[in-house]
């Protein structure tokens, strides 16, 4: 007899118990996975790995859930968690005078932010968001000595 090779299905990111869905039965599939309740198939490990780091875990089922709640950020599935751009709020690829409005916006109107827009913009990685951030964004687009780079430390 020959071996026939395993020919993956079409990847549907999330859907771990390979369904044709994705919804909160993944979500559990996987937390019983992690647990070792449940074995994953093949294909299932592929669609379960939506951010695609080789291994299924209980950050997958976090990400497949804020998918599932339409959290900004996670529209798309698999999730890759972009590069940080320090200073850049809005997330646009750039850093000017937009991601300053876009931070006082958050700091004074609770303006939401993107995770990577919260990352990005702590710009001194207090591991908070406030004026020092913008005072610092605003140095560096002056071009004032000390702050050419960002995150400042």
């Amino acid at each position: 007899y020959e071996t026939l090779p395993y020919v993956k299905e079409a990847t549907l990111y999330g859907d771990a118990n390979c369904d044709g869905v994705v919804n909160n039965a993944d979500v559990e599939y996987i937390q019983k996975y992690v647990l070792q309740v449940y074995e994953l198939t093949e294909q299932g490990r592929l669609n379960a790995d939506v951010n695609l780091d080789e291994k299924v875990d209980s950050i997958d089922a976090l990400i497949i859930l804020r998918h599932l709640e339409n959290i900004v950020g996670y529209e798309t599935l698999p999730y890759v968690k972009e590069e940080t751009l320090y200073g850049d709020a809005n997330c646009d690829g750039k850093v000017n005078n937009e991601d300053i409005e876009c931070l006082q916006k958050y700091i004074l109107q609770g303006y939401e932010l993107t995770e990577q827009g919260r990352i990005n913009a702590d710009v001194n990685i207090s591991g908070k968001i406030d004026a020092t951030d913008v005072l610092i964004i605003q140095r560096h687009l002056a071009n004032i000595e000390g702050y050419e780079t960002l995150p400042h430390k």
